[in-house]
Parts: C-alpha cells; sequence; structure tokens
C-alpha cells in the first residue's frame, strides 16, 4: 500500500515499522483535524469575540474605564456573556495545552522514544480532556469552582481519590454527546472505557501502566513491578510491546477527543449545519474504519457516495474538484488530493467549515 501525501516520509528514516504507518497516520489526521478547528476559533478574532447588546443594562461605555472586563461585566448584569467569554478562553487554552503535547508524543513515538512519547500523553488526556469533558457536559460548575478557587474540587487527583462517582458522571455525560458516540456504541466502546484507560490502575488495558513506568525508573506496585530499571534496557521486542500498547488505545482515544471538541466548538461559537457534519465525517469516519479494515473503509465510502460525488474546494484556484470512488484510497489512507484543475494537492486534513 502507498501512502503519500502525508508525513510517511521520514518512517524509513526513523526505522518506523510500516505495520504501524496507518495508525500513526490516523493520530496525525486527527491532530490535524482538531488543530485547524482551534484555527477556526481564532479566525481574526471574531469567534473569539462577543457582540454584546446593552438592551436596557449599565451602559458598555463604563467598560474604557476597567482592567477588568470580566469582572465589571458580572457586575453590571453581563454575567451571561462574561460567561460565555470565559467558556471560550477556557477552551481555546486547553485545547492549545492539549494538542501541543499531542504533536510532540507522535513525533517522538515515530522516533522510537516510546517512553518519552507515553509520557507526553499523560496530561493531555488525563487532564486536559477531562475539563474538555466537564466544560461539555457541565460548564457552569466548572466556571463557579474556578472563580471560587475551590481547588480540591476540580484537581484531577482529588476528584480521582474521593470524587470518582462524580468523574465517571461527567464522562459518561460527555460521551453520550460525543458526536461519534453511536460508532463508539456500535463498536462496544463504551464510556467506562474511556474512564478506565485513563484513571483506572488495575485494568490491564490501562494507560496508567504504561504512564507510571515511563515516568519512574523503579516501580514496586504488582501490575507494573520493575525487572530492573524502567525503560533503561530495552530490546527490540521491547520496543515492539510499547508500540502495540501505543497504537492500541491512542487513536481511540484521539477519535473520542475530536467529537469532543466538535461538541465543544458548537455549545460554545456556533451550531453547525448537518451537511457540514456530513460532509465532514465522511471522511473522518472512513479514515476510522480503514484503519480498522480496509474493507470496511471502502464499504462505508460507497455506500455514502453511491453513484455521486463530493464537491472539494482547492484554495489555490479557487475552482471545485469532484470526489468520487476513483479516489477512495486517496481518501482512506491519504492527506490531500490532487486538484482537477490546477493539479496541486487540496488538503483534507482539517475540519472543512463548508455549508454544501
Amino acid at each position: 500500500m502507498t501512502i503519500s501525501g502525508n508525513k510517511s516520509e521520514n518512517y524509513f528514516y526513523y526505522d518506523f515499522p510500516e505495520k504501524y504507518w496507518i495508525d500513526h497516520n490516523f493520530c496525525w489526521y486527527l491532530h490535524d483535524v482538531i488543530l485547524s478547528i482551534f484555527e477556526e476559533c481564532m479566525e481574526d478574532d471574531y469567534k473569539m469575540s462577543l457582540d454584546i447588546k446593552e438592551k436596557g443594562r449599565a451602559s458598555l461605555s463604563g467598560l474604557n474605564d476597567t482592567n477588568d472586563v470580566i469582572g465589571w461585566l458580572n457586575s453590571n448584569g453581563y454575567s451571561e456573556e462574561a460567561n460565555l467569554i470565559l467558556k471560550r478562553k477556557l477552551f481555546h487554552a486547553i485545547l492549545a495545552d492539549f494538542i501541543s503535547y499531542i504533536y510532540e508524543s507522535l513525533e517522538t513515538s515515530m522516533k522510537g522514544k516510546t517512553a518519552i512519547a507515553y509520557t507526553l500523553l499523560r496530561k493531555p488526556f488525563k487532564d486536559n480532556l477531562f475539563y474538555l469533558e466537564w466544560l461539555l457536559f457541565n460548564n457552569e460548575e466548572l466556571l463557579e469552582l474556578l472563580a471560587e478557587n475551590k481547588l480540591e474540587y476540580y484537581e484531577i487527583g482529588s476528584l480521582r481519590k474521593n470524587k470518582k462517582t462524580k468523574m465517571k458522571r461527567i464522562i459518561t455525560n460527555a460521551y453520550n454527546i460525543n458526536e461519534f458516540q453511536p460508532i463508539l456504541q456500535n463498536n462496544k466502546i463504551t464510556s467506562d472505557f474511556f474512564y478506565d484507560v485513563r484513571y483506572e490502575y488495575n485494568k490491564p488495558f490501562s494507560l496508567e501502566l504504561m504512564w507510571n513506568k515511563a515516568n519512574h525508573l523503579v516501580t514496586t506496585a504488582k501490575p507494573i513491578r520493575s525487572v530492573d530499571f524502567n525503560n533503561i534496557f530495552l530490546k527490540e521486542k521491547d520496543y515492539k510491546v510499547r508500540w502495540d500498547y501505543y497504537y492500541s488505545k491512542i487513536p481511540l482515544l484521539l477519535f473520542y477527543s475530536t467529537g469532543i471538541v466538535i461538541k465543544l466548538y458548537e455549545e460554545l461559537f456556533e451550531t453547525l449545519p448537518k451537511n457540514t457534519k456530513i460532509y465532514n465525517n465522511f471522511f473522518i469516519i472512513t479514515k476510522w474504519f480503514s484503519r480498522i479494515k480496509d474493507k470496511a473503509g471502502k464499504k462505508y465510502f460507497l455506500g455514502l457516495l453511491s453513484n455521486g460525488s463530493l464537491p472539494l474546494f482547492c484554495l489555490n484556484c479557487k475552482k471545485v474538484t469532484a470526489i468520487d470512488k476513483d479516489q477512495i484510497e486517496e481518501i482512506q489512507y491519504q492527506w490531500a488530493v490532487n486538484c482537477d484543475h490546477c493539479k496541486q494537492y487540496i488538503s483534507i486534513a482539517k475540519y472543512h467549515f463548508i455549508n454544501i
């Protein structure tokens, strides 16, 4: 299978095993989809700003005399607007951090630095993703705790120790409204999995096992008891075990995370037209099924496309290329499609904010 128009050109240089290429590319693809949503929020700053109307409340000219915009809004009857601004900023800041760590983890995994790759995943999946789930499920509660500086009520370690049921409830509710919940459910991937894989130390599939070994030279707990020193005297087979573990979990977690990010974008910025979501899900889900089984990806692609085609706009020549069954492998495994007109690459590794 040829994989081009993506980052696979570096894989030979790093001796990155070919068996992981498809999963690794899927992870990069989802990273870039999330990144494009992050960037859309900052497009000319218009989506991070808010058009506030007075509607009989205090004159907004008062904002010119304060350095504390949020405080002024809260004190003058604009609490709803103040909270929305805070939610958007919180979403954007947490997501920026999440993206940065995922990027570095994928880079180091490809280079065979598996301990570092695991270490870099701990924060985005244990902390950032949970706060995004909380922001999606009950953002008013999270903002209130932040405003009152009740650290012990929203710090992950404290919650895990004292409020495990609450954590599970937040994850379950976020899972239930995840953009890709139907697919996850059909594949028997439950909300419990997304708690266990990140926080449940005693589950054999939990990333906690790898995270602890990656962060400590010596571990004494029974599931991860050291033989000598962790991740120091590794043999070739050890790298394969760590890569197998990595690519059995991270594509799924990023797929789930993408679904959370899409829903949060809608919650905080704008409701996406149904056709926009169908269009983007066509690319994302085709790639999802293709990484599981090539035939499954083709079946999904052809089932949706039938005898028709999808338009893909070229930013270079401003013309539209038709995606049909002839591009099936490009959509399954590549990051771009050649424009029918100017022959330049048209990226599909992003979220397309179009209404067709």
